[in-house]
């Protein structure tokens, strides 16, 4: 079930605590009265700092260019973390000698769990940093440290009305100074993203990755009231020193994550000094409940700052199906492990027109640096066939998700039918070395064809034979029109027994066949396949997904009250029965 969110705001704040049960309803749905405060992002994975960050245990082999094509669509179970309470104000000014050697983090007093460490320090004399950010009610406590014991310091919090919560200010500070508070309620809200918004990022997703023959969908959504969760995927996201977080987000994962072999879970979170981070594939078990990747909520489209296409969530797939990023290395070998993309010294911010490093010039636009959404454009080949190796190698469930079908067919004249629905049936785009003018339909007598229909079968002839695979989105169900006298008919998706046309009345017993090469007697209708059929009246009959346990195939020498066609390849000849001769070209 897709749970509905209104989108009241996107978070830009940096401090927090609370765990509510995961999955608590959003008790403010559609309140205008919500607002929130702001504060500085930068684009990053910080990847690098992360226990995550780890080289895949077998060696990219680069593949066979004609084996790559592929139509996968993979759900994604989107996770929306957001919090609510009041708007708490931190303001910390330092009196200490001109360099940095004082820092500061906020911490969950009542769990005694460290919470953020804001990234900077203090480093000249009356230096000071304002924080603003969504706490639930509870007790919370700012920490300050002071490397030496020495040095000024004042510090206050307040509400959103301005109500002093706790304040402090001595002329010298010891090496730790806790400041306690308690935060009260509130009806700010910062982080709902909209069901719309979330299917904008889908379709960001499909415009990038269509071309490499992957394409998402919406399977879930659903959110949870979690201030823990909400800001423990910013700075402290994995083992990035001796305060971590990787009790929260394992707690959330555990919590949230679903279908997890077959499907992407995508967590929005309040992540603001670093963008989002990407699990690659390698990292855990094919079902670990912590793969998946997050964003931060200001990326989404139309987000803030430099982040106004979706892009990060590009970015994050990417690692996600195995890519790293393309200044992976610096210049040092093996670089990203992708041959085409040059090797990078140092990531790229902004929209740079080029920029040289490493003897060569960068892949400026790769969505796999770290430039402003804006300027990004693309991915390589040899990225696109990293990720074909990375999913096959370590993900090969999410392939079960493959659209289309593969069939073998053979060289000269076949049988066949379109089990899929399509955009375009034309049938030199389906089957690309397919004779041209030899597409037939037979309803009384042989008619030329240029498009293929779904229940439709068709004679067609190939110029090699091998594996056709079939791309779009395979249909379970057909209804097959026929007339009296013999028809060409295809079914679904899926294997069906000939009982149920049999069944039907509609069918003369013993009248169903295929064709190989020779013809035989069905038992079940493949998928891709066309057969004849003799019907004794007209009617529909609608084939779905019953399936046949075995097939018998027995070649068949005479068909009664047939015609004939006769068909060559130039080298085998074959007869076609229950029509009229059709020229070749």
């Amino acid at each position: 079930m897709i749970k509905k969110l209104t989108l009241i705001s996107i978070l830009c704040s940096t401090v927090c605590a609370y765990q509510p049960s995961p999955g608590s309803p959003d008790p403010y749905p559609g309140n205008p009265d919500k607002v929130n405060r702001g504060a500085v992002k930068q684009k990053s994975c910080s990847l690098e700092s992360s226990s995550l960050n780890i080289p895949a245990p077998h060696p990219f082999q680069p593949i066979d260019h004609s084996r790559r094509d592929r139509d996968v669509n993979i759900p994604i179970n989107y996770h929306v973390i957001y919090v609510e309470g009041d708007s708490i104000l931190m303001n910390v000014s330092v009196d200490n000698v001109p360099y940095e050697h004082c820092s500061w983090d906020i911490r969950d007093y009542d769990n005694n769990t460290f919470l953020l460490y804001p990234g900077f320090g203090f480093d000249y004399p009356g230096h000071s940093y304002s924080l603003g950010g969504v706490l639930p009610p509870g007790n919370y406590a700012l920490f300050l440290y002071d490397d030496f014991g020495y040095g000024g310091v004042s510090a206050t919090v307040t509400t959103s009305n301005g109500t002093v919560l706790a304040s402090i200010n001595q002329g010298q500070w010891s090496y730790y100074t806790f400041l306690q508070f308690t935060a009260p309620a509130g009806d700010y809200v910062n982080g709902l993203v909209s069901d719309e918004v979330i299917q904008e990022q889908t379709d960001v997703l499909n415009g990038v990755y269509n071309e490499f023959g992957y394409s998402f969908s919406v399977g879930s959504i659903d959110s949870a009231v979690n201030a823990g969760w909400y800001y423990a995927t910013d700075s402290h996201k994995f083992d990035t020193g001796n305060w971590d977080n990787d009790d929260q987000y394992l707690a959330m994962a555990q919590s949230m994550t679903v279908n997890v072999p077959s499907s992407i879970n995508f967590f929005w979170t309040g992540a603001t000094f670093t963008s989002g981070l990407g699990v690659y594939p390698w990292s855990f078990p094919e079902n670990d409940s912590r793969h998946g990747l997050f964003c931060g909520n200001y990326t989404i489209p139309g987000g803030d700052y430099t982040f106004t296409e979706g892009y990060t969530g590009v970015h994050e797939v990417g690692h996600y199906l195995g890519l790293y990023h393309t200044f992976e290395n610096g210049c040092s070998n093996p670089g990203d492990e992708v041959d085409d993309t040059p090797y990078q010294s140092d990531a790229n911010y902004g929209c740079p027109s080029s920029n040289y490093s490493c003897s060569s010039y960068d892949d400026i636009g790769n969505y796999m640096d770290y430039i402003d959404d804006d300027c990004m454009t693309h991915f390589t080949e040899g990225q696109h066939d990293r990720i074909y190796w990375a999913i096959e190698t370590y993900r090969p469930t999410l392939l079960d998700n493959e659209s289309g079908l593969v069939v073998d067919h053979n060289m000269g004249w076949n049988m066949v039918g379109l089990p899929v629905s399509v955009e375009d049936s034309q049938y030199q785009n389906l089957f690309p070395d397919a004779v041209s003018g030899t597409l037939y339909s037979f309803s009384g007598s042989y008619q030329a064809e240029e498009f293929l229909e779904p229940s439709v079968g068709y004679l067609l002839r190939l110029n090699s034979g091998g594996e056709y695979a079939i791309s779009g989105s395979p249909l379970s169900e057909v209804t097959v029109s026929i007339i009296e006298g013999w028809n060409v008919v295809s079914g679904p998706a899926v294997e069906v027994s000939t009982e149920i046309l049999y069944n039907s009345g509609l069918v003369v017993s013993g009248t169903i066949y295929g064709y190989n090469g020779a013809y035989f007697s069905a038992d079940v209708l493949e998928p891709g396949k066309g057969y004849w059929l003799r019907a004794n009246a007209d009617g529909n009959v609608t084939l779905s997904s019953s399936r046949h346990s075995g097939k018998a195939i027995s070649p068949t020498k005479h068909l009664s009250d047939a015609n004939t066609l006769e068909l060559s390849n130039g080298t085998h000849s074959s007869t076609l029965y229950f029509g009229k001769d059709v020229a070749e070209e």
